[in-house]
């Protein structure tokens, strides 16, 4: 992928997190769709494999390098609030809304 292609793709996920942010039907919406998708196993929660998987495309969207696996430890471990070994529904809400924020404070 080119500098320039990779720069217009920071841009324009910068750009649908701060429309997200700005209107929350579409972030609720865009919510549900981000958890199914990663609900892989459809049990209700996010387990630390599906977290990995997240967390890996949300860096890739952002044009960084995954995380390391103690990276990845950390990020789960600060999203599983009640610390039950699995993220559910409000506490990736929670998380997801972080890294939209995050996501729309981007420089690029």
């Amino acid at each position: 992928m080119s500098d320039n292609q990779n720069k217009e793709d920071i841009l324009k996920a910068k750009n649908d997190a701060i429309e997200l942010l700005n209107d929350q039907a579409k972030f609720d919406e865009k919510f549900e769709e981000v958890f199914v998708k990663y609900d892989k196993n459809k049990d209700g929660k996010i387990n630390y494999v599906e977290y990995g998987d997240f967390i890996n495309d949300f860096f890739t969207a952002m044009g960084r390098k995954k995380p390391t696996y103690n990276a990845d430890v950390t990020f789960f471990s600060r999203a599983d609030k009640d610390r039950d070994g699995a993220i559910d529904k409000e506490e990736f809400k929670n998380d997801f809304k972080k890294r939209m924020n995050r996501l729309a404070g981007l420089k690029v």
